[in-house]
């Protein structure tokens, strides 16, 4: 993590995403909490919440992580040869980071990145980058 975190400071271009966790998947990410910790522990006392999003630090998540890396590793590498130039990309935990030198490159390779996890069935959205200029030309969520 380090050295990626060191990467991905060295372009002058960044963007981020976070990787939508499917809506059908989200009920094995469902988990118990006490509404009121002063009252008696009963079953009104207790909301179920669910994740949105892919949790970092659950005991499957590295599993996750690894059987998604077959599928993304594909994605990964045709994002990468968009371009000719130099320039980072790299999936962590449930974000992917792109960097480039450009802010046309890192427009398109936003687009590009967008329209690959869409075709697999992935969302991704919460574009965020560096840049102010580009955050409203960055993809939406579908």
């Amino acid at each position: 993590m380090y050295a990626m975190l060191l990467r991905f400071r060295l372009p002058k271009f960044v963007a981020t995403s976070d990787i939508h966790l499917h809506e059908n998947d989200r009920d094995a990410t469902r988990f118990l909490w006490v509404k009121d910790v002063e009252a008696l522990f009963d079953k009104d006392n207790i909301v179920t919440y669910r994740f949105t999003r892919v949790t970092f630090g659950l005991n499957v998540s590295p599993y996750l992580l690894g059987a998604t890396f077959n599928t993304t590793y594909d994605v990964l590498y045709k994002i990468m040869i968009s371009s000719t130039k130099f320039e980072t990309t790299y999936i962590y935990v449930d974000n992917l980071v792109l960097s480039t030198e450009s802010e046309e490159e890192l427009l398109s390779k936003s687009c590009h990145a967008h329209k690959i996890f869409r075709e697999m069935g992935m969302n991704l959205r919460e574009f965020l980058s560096n840049e102010k200029t580009l955050r409203h030309k960055l993809p939406e969520e579908a």
